[in-house]
């Protein structure tokens, strides 16, 4: 009898499923959404704060000129006016008048102190007004602004008549008179020429403070 011989076994294999990875999905980044701020309100190219506070500042200011005695009160008004303008000089950045209602600021304060010197007033005031002339030149602020030097003499001229510099009644008013329109004219090219509207305030103000000392220059003549 043949041997029969018997074929290998193959081998069976089992076949590896393979195996799902479940990946969680990433959502894309929301995209970031800025906040935006309302818009500030602006009275022409002037925040309205601004001219709020020129508003209130002629009015306090203008109040004492129609009391009819000089007093302590009449003071307060001063200094109080002096401060809203310097306030709403800041806030509308105009360096001139910001050194205008410094130098105004510090004039009325200087009233409530009688016991001071009459010449410690006088060192007081021309530091002040020199270091503010030396700013603006080392600023170059003149190369800006080509009209700032009536606003010096203006401011210059105020100083002297409020700092007690002259002892005359001519004198005073012609230094008030010439410092009032000096500032007057630059307020209005300010606001006329270069559209900066905040200039109206100092302007309709001027024009105010330069009537009485005029007519009074006007009487002394006649």
């Amino acid at each position: 009898m043949k041997k029969v011989s018997k074929a290998p076994a193959k081998k069976v294999v089992a076949k590896k499923t393979p195996v799902k990875r479940f990946v969680t999905p990433i959502a894309p980044p929301s995209p970031v959404v800025k906040k935006v701020s309302a818009p500030k309100k602006r009275v022409g190219n002037v925040p309205a704060s601004a001219w709020f506070g020129g508003v209130v500042g002629i009015g306090i200011a203008v109040y004492p000129m129609l009391m009819p005695v000089v007093d302590l009160i009449q003071q307060y008004f001063f200094f109080a006016g002096a401060l809203v303008l310097l306030l709403t000089a800041i806030l509308s950045k105009q360096r001139i008048f910001i050194i205008l209602q410094s130098i105004l600021l510090v004039s009325a304060t200087l009233g409530f102190l009688a016991f001071v010197p009459v010449v410690y007033i006088y060192i007081i005031m021309t530091l002040i007004v020199g270091i503010a002339i030396g700013h603006l030149f080392t600023a170059k602020y003149f190369h800006q602004d080509h009209w700032a030097f009536l606003g010096l003499f203006g401011f210059t001229a105020l100083a002297i008549a409020f700092g007690g510099m002259v002892s005359s009644p001519f004198l005073f008013n012609l230094m008030l008179a010439a410092g009032s329109l000096f500032i007057a004219i630059y307020s209005l090219i300010r606001f006329a020429g270069h559209k900066v509207w905040i200039a109206s305030v100092w302007f309709i103000l001027n024009v105010i403070f330069c009537i009485n000392p005029i007519l009074f220059l006007i009487a002394m003549g006649d």
